[in-house]
């Protein structure tokens, strides 16, 4: 029925009946009818947006929709799965020859989510905190941005702006790192626990990449470097003018009309070149007449060098709620370039019989690294409920606004210490949380819809 909802939606964007529709891809009628009707085999689905892409200018992705792959909005990996999928990553080390480096174990990656996470574990040891050892095997970066907790004895590498730097780690310290950002992880004792929870994630710029991929030879110049101060914002005024065919005199004429100094008029439209700082609010506001746009489209945050790599140390946890808690909650690394990435450890406390009721509007990645189980009960809103024992190295993948918990679980158990990633006295949690498309452009475009109508995005049911 959701399919079918996508394909009557696209024919009224398109301005066409379902009639229409199948005159013009040769299907009869009620094929289409059974698919909107949600009483067609999916192949049938598929085979009708496919005939529908090659005949109208839409992509096969804007109606498809991935196969569900959770359970009532929960999806559950196992320890055991996680090890079944381990994998020995290979560098070079000081002599020049391949020997193993990182060990690799999969962790609970949704379909529909915008994580990748996984547990790697050092193999190789270093004798010193240098971030020049060269046993220290850096990688090139990656497109997804990432977010780290650290466990154990662990140093942490990274390159920034061509200088490269060892942090020294303890359990519970995390870490934010941009795209393509240089770095490795190498254990300081291999006779103790040396691992990382590495959680990357896709931004923005991964859903944009095919607009990216088509303007290779323009994006650079377009976007700029946030790392030059100012340079954010002159791009993007210069993206409203080019849109409202506006040149820098036609800017700087309007702001010596409304009252702006000339000298001042010359550092707002280009604050790089006259080295000034950017623009006011009022004289924000100014240019938003002009623009036709809102005051926050035209402020752009500057990357510090300190932004590029967050790391912070663990901080005191407190307790959550605040009366009759059942969590002790410790907020990990924060990045105001990726403001909407919340991480915590969670850990489960004694009285959380039940735990106390969460749900947000992110994607949630869940990693149990203690060596106490708890039980995760869930309802989602139109799936139905389920409940999970989350013992010593499972991870749960979380959909948006799924009801969850966590409990205690009811009896003693004893785990081998190769199967604990860190030994605690209650359940401890790693929690990452993100919004994936659901950002607060989108939340701000479906807010000013007309409240008739947006019980139907995403589930259209009337022809326009």
């Amino acid at each position: 029925r959701q399919l079918g909802s996508r394909i009557l939606n696209e024919a009224n964007d398109l301005k066409r009946t379902i009639s229409h529709i199948a005159t013009a891809i040769g299907v009869d009628l009620e094929f289409i009818n059974a698919i909107i009707e949600g009483e067609a085999e999916v192949g049938l689905a598929r085979e009708i947006i496919q005939k529908m892409v090659e005949v109208y200018p839409i992509q096969f992705q804007d109606l498809w929709m991935s196969v569900d792959d959770t359970l009532s909005g929960l999806l559950h990996f196992s320890y055991k799965q996680s090890m079944e999928s381990s994998r020995i990553i290979p560098r070079r080390d000081k002599n020049g020859e391949l020997t193993p480096y990182y060990e690799y174990f999969d962790t609970a990656m949704g379909r529909r989510g915008p994580f990748r996470p996984e547990k790697i574990v050092g193999l190789r040891d270093v004798n010193d905190n240098n971030a020049l050892n060269p046993d220290v095997s850096y990688d090139n970066g990656h497109l997804m941005q990432q977010t780290t907790l650290f466990i154990g004895e662990v140093n942490f590498y990274y390159q920034v702006r061509d200088k490269k730097h060892c942090i020294v780690t303890r359990t519970g310290d995390s870490n934010v790192i941009t795209a393509f950002c240089p770095h490795s992880f190498a254990s300081r004792n291999l006779d103790k626990k040396a691992l990382v929870l590495a959680c990357t994630f896709k931004s923005d710029v991964r859903y944009a990449v095919d607009d990216i991929t088509n303007s290779k030879h323009e994006i650079m110049d377009f976007c700029g470097d946030l790392r030059i101060p100012s340079q954010g914002f002159e791009k993007r005024l210069k993206r409203f003018m080019d849109e409202e065919l506006l040149d820098e005199n036609d800017v700087f004429e309007f702001l010596v009309q409304n009252g702006v100094a000339k000298d001042r008029a010359s550092q707002i439209i280009s604050p790089t070149r006259n080295e000034s700082n950017t623009a006011t609010t009022d004289e924000l506001k100014l240019l938003c007449k002009l623009l036709s746009c809102k005051v926050e489209e035209l402020i752009v945050t500057d990357l510090e060098e300190k932004d590029e790599v967050v790391f912070q140390r663990k901080q005191p946890s407190r307790p959550f709620p605040v009366d009759n808690p059942t969590y002790e909650i410790t907020p990990l690394a924060r990045s105001v370039h990726q403001s909407h990435l919340k991480s915590f450890i969670f850990e489960v406390l004694p009285n959380a019989n039940p735990g106390h009721t969460l749900k947000v509007s992110s994607h949630q990645f869940i990693y149990n690294y203690g060596s106490v189980s708890c039980v995760v009960n869930w309802t989602h809103h139109q799936a139905g409920k389920g409940s999970k024992k989350l013992e010593p190295g499972d991870s749960v993948y979380i959909e948006p606004f799924v009801t969850h918990r966590f409990d205690i679980y009811g009896s003693n158990e004893e785990f081998s210490e190769d199967r604990v990633d860190w030994i605690t006295k209650i359940p401890t949690l790693y929690v990452v949380r993100l919004p994936s498309m659901l950002t607060d452009r989108v939340c701000v475009d479906f807010a000013a819809i007309a409240n008739t109508g947006k019980p139907r995005v995403g589930f259209e049911t009337m022809q326009w």
